[in-house]
C-alpha cells in the first residue's frame, strides 16, 4: 500500500476544513455564552419574583437557594461577562455552575426556612422599622445583609432568631396570655403525695427549668411576674417551700422570669443600637431596587 501523495489541492481542503470547524467552535462557544446569559436574566427575575411576593405564599427550596445567593452577590450582569469574563455576581455564577454555587443544603434545611418565615409573618406588625412585612423578602434583606460566604441556613436561622424577638413582643400584647400562663401553671403543679416533703426541698439549678418553677409558683401566688426579676426570686427566696439552690442563674439571660419578656427587652435594644438596620440601606442598586419594588427587567442591558 503506497502513501497517498499530498497535492496543493488537497492540502487547500484540510485547511478549509480545519477552519470551518474552528469558526464552528466559536460559534458553538457564543451561542453557550448568549445561552447562559439569558440563564443568568432569569435567575434574577425568579430571585425578585420571590423577594416581592405576598406574604404566605409558598416557595421550593432550589429558589431559596437560589435567592440567597443572588441578593448575597447581586442579580446584575456585568459587561466583563458579556464579553467572556469570569463570572463574579450571584447571577452568573449560577448560570456557570448551577445549583452547586447555592452551597450546601443540610437536612431540614427547608423546614426551617419554612418555619422562620411563617413565624415572621405571624408577628409582622412587631417587625423592625422598614422592614417588609412578607417573610420572602426579609430572607432576601438578610442575604444581601450578610457576607456571601455565608450559607443558605444561616440565613434562616438569623431569619428565625428575628422572628422569635417579634413573637415575643407579640405574646406581650395578648391581654389573654396571663390567663393561659396560670392555667399552665396549676396544671403543672405536682400532686400531693406521701413524699412531697422531698420534692418541696429539691434544689432549684440554673436551667430554663428553674426558672420555670419559680415562674409557676409566682403565678399561683398572684405575683405579678413582668415586675419580678429572678435575681429578686432567689435572693428572697420567693419559694419559701425550696430551701437549697443548686446554682445561680445567669442573670444577664435569665434576667426577668418571663423568657418572653427577656426576649422582648433585647429586641428593644437591637432596634435602638441599630442591629438589624433598614430595608433601603443597600449600597447595591440592584438589590435596593429589587427589594423595594422598583425593580425592572433590564437583565440583556447593563444595569
Amino acid at each position: 500500500m503506497t502513501r497517498r501523495e499530498v497535492t496543493p489541492a488537497s492540502r487547500k481542503e484540510i485547511e478549509d476544513l480545519r477552519e470551518g470547524i474552528e469558526e464552528f467552535q466559536i460559534a458553538d462557544r457564543r451561542r453557550r455564552h448568549a445561552l447562559r446569559v439569558r440563564i443568568a436574566g432569569q435567575a434574577a427575575k425568579d430571585a425578585v419574583a420571590l423577594a416581592q411576593s405576598r406574604p404566605g405564599r409558598g416557595w421550593p427550596l432550589r429558589r431559596w437557594r437560589e435567592a440567597h445567593l443572588i441578593f448575597s452577590r447581586g442579580g446584575q450582569i456585568t459587561a466583563e461577562y458579556r464579553q467572556g469574563q469570569p463570572a463574579r455576581t450571584g447571577a452568573e455564577l449560577l448560570a456557570e455552575l448551577g445549583i452547586g454555587a447555592c452551597g450546601p443544603a443540610p437536612a431540614g434545611l427547608y423546614e426551617r426556612i419554612c418555619h422562620a418565615v411563617s413565624l415572621y409573618e405571624r408577628a409582622a406588625e412587631h417587625r423592625p422599622a422598614n422592614w417588609p412585612a412578607a417573610g420572602a423578602a426579609a430572607f432576601c434583606h438578610l442575604a444581601a445583609r450578610t457576607h456571601h460566604d455565608r450559607t443558605t441556613l444561616d440565613i434562616a436561622n438569623r431569619l428565625l432568631h428575628l422572628a422569635r424577638d417579634m413573637n415575643a413582643e407579640r405574646k406581650l400584647a395578648d391581654p389573654n396570655r396571663p390567663g393561659r400562663q396560670h392555667r399552665r401553671a396549676d396544671n403543672r403543679k405536682p400532686p400531693v403525695t406521701r413524699i412531697s416533703f422531698r420534692l418541696a426541698n429539691a434544689p432549684v439549678t440554673a436551667t430554663e427549668a428553674g426558672r420555670q418553677i419559680i415562674r409557676d409558683r409566682a403565678l399561683l401566688d398572684g405575683q405579678d411576674i413582668t415586675a419580678t426579676t429572678m435575681s429578686w426570686a432567689i435572693d428572697a427566696l420567693h419559694l419559701g417551700q425550696i430551701t437549697t439552690l443548686g446554682g445561680r442563674p445567669n442573670e444577664s439571660y435569665y434576667s426577668l422570669l418571663d423568657g418572653a419578656q427577656t426576649r422582648a427587652e433585647r429586641y428593644k435594644n437591637d432596634q435602638l443600637t441599630g442591629i438589624w438596620g433598614s430595608a433601603n440601606e443597600h449600597q447595591n442598586p440592584w438589590i435596593r431596587n429589587a427589594l423595594s419594588g422598583h425593580w425592572v427587567d433590564r437583565y440583556r442591558q447593563e444595569p
